[in-house]
């Protein structure tokens, strides 16, 4: 039976370099693996921060757009090295996203980059941290530099 392994991608150049490690270290032939894109909501944006619903559309639009570039990307990279992969993009804070599309789907693993997200990181604390603590699967955290 295939192992269903999820892995949290974001634009960084790190991303593809962690999708390529675990090809090499974990993956194995007939695993399902699932990359996954996390698109930050509204109220990610912090207190006090009023957006006209206009320019937030525009800005959440970018967002998914940024989001299925990445995908598309992290597609043709697998395929090069030979890993069949499906993409996911899905809105809301990365930590919750993950450790709920983890027991949504019964993930057998989940794997991040510690940097994987960094850019929404001190919203919520460390997305590593909390995927380690609260997913229902094991976590494989790579730290940028090491892959």
């Amino acid at each position: 039976m295939p192992r269903k392994i999820v892995v949290a991608v974001d634009q960084s150049e790190e991303s593809k370099k962690l999708l390529e490690w675990a090809a090499k270290i974990v993956l194995k032939p007939d695993d399902h693996v699932v990359a996954i894109y996390c698109i930050p909501e509204k109220a990610m944006f912090g207190f006090g921060t009023f957006l006209l619903d206009e320019y937030w559309g525009r800005i959440q639009k970018e967002e998914v757009d940024q989001g299925e570039k990445v995908l598309r990307n992290m597609r043709v990279e697998a395929e090069k090295i030979g890993i069949p992969i499906t993409t996911e993009t899905r809105p809301g804070a990365p930590h919750q996203v993950l450790e709920e599309y983890c027991t949504m789907i019964k993930a057998d693993l989940l794997i991040v980059g510690r940097d994987t997200m960094q850019s929404v990181r001190g919203l919520g604390g460390s997305v590593s941290a909390h995927c380690i603590a609260n997913c229902s699967c094991p976590v494989l955290v790579a730290r940028a530099g090491t892959y």
